[in-house]
């Protein structure tokens, strides 16, 4: 083949992938517009307080994410403290699409100072994992546009919230290492499945997280202090598949543009 055709056929390519690329950045900016003419729209509707649960609507699937049950069963038993919006104060806030979500299950041995020379004991770990895409960081060092894993592990037995695939979150996220916690158990050293997926982690899963609904505005609860404010809207006959009954009488709903004014009041705080 001559330098001359080679030079022509390189050329083709090229245009081919530089069109599939301006192709694919179309159709995203595309969905983008429509996704935020869609808001726009639809925050036009005006909610009178109280207003129903079920008056509500959510991106992604109407079918919530129901765990296995050894994912509800955690390392210790106990009551659930209640959620106070100072725990997050060393979070990052980021907003998002649950793209997908599973289960895993850890299984390792331990060896305690506390056991006999040659006891160890045998347990298993069980978590949900998210993949996450970030649509907008409230603070913190992430990107719009970047997906990460956020893992939750079930510590405690009790009611967990959990995400649901293709719903729209704000989420409190810390880095909480790499070691699943195994020292509940005081152990000196492990083998096994002792590593996390992944070191991020949402702040508290056992109160409910804050969910965007399809028409713009933010669902959650007055444990919020300062998003709570007198613009809220309470929510009514509120059922969660799944997570305590607890704030079932506690939820709020909130416009977007008052939600942005308190919760960056909240992360200058």
């Amino acid at each position: 083949m001559s330098f001359k055709k080679i030079i022509v056929l390189l050329t083709a390519v090229m245009l081919i992938l530089c069109g599939c690329v301006q192709k694919n950045i179309l159709e995203k900016e595309t969905k983008t517009r429509k996704e935020t003419k869609a808001i726009q729209k639809n925050e036009k509707t005006s909610y009178t307080s109280p207003v129903s649960y079920s008056d509500l609507s959510f991106y992604g699937e109407n079918k919530a994410f129901i765990p296995s049950e050894s994912t509800t069963q955690g390392l210790a038993t106990g009551d659930i403290a209640p959620f106070y919006e100072s725990f997050t104060k060393d979070c990052a806030f980021i907003e998002g699409r649950v793209t997908s979500l599973y289960e895993k299950t850890y299984e390792y041995s331990v060896r305690s100072s506390k056991f006999s020379e040659n006891d160890r004991a045998y347990c298993y770990t069980v978590s949900v994992i998210y993949e996450f895409e970030i649509e907008r960081v409230w603070s913190g060092d992430f990107t719009a546009g970047e997906k990460i894993l956020i893992e939750d592990m079930q510590l405690f037995c009790g009611e967990q919230f959990y995400m649901n695939k293709g719903h729209k979150y704000l989420i409190p996220i810390r880095d909480v290492g790499e070691d699943i916690a195994i020292l509940a158990l005081n152990a000196d050293t492990a083998e096994g499945e002792t590593k996390r997926q992944t070191p991020y982690s949402t702040e508290y899963p056992y109160h409910p997280q804050i969910e965007k609904t399809a028409d713009g505005y933010y669902f959650f609860s007055d444990d919020w202090t300062t998003l709570a404010s007198e613009k809220a809207i309470k929510v009514e006959n509120v059922d969660f598949e799944y997570g305590s009954v607890y704030y079932r009488d506690k939820m709020l709903l909130l416009d977007s543009k008052s939600f942005e004014e308190n919760i960056k009041k909240m992360l200058l705080q």
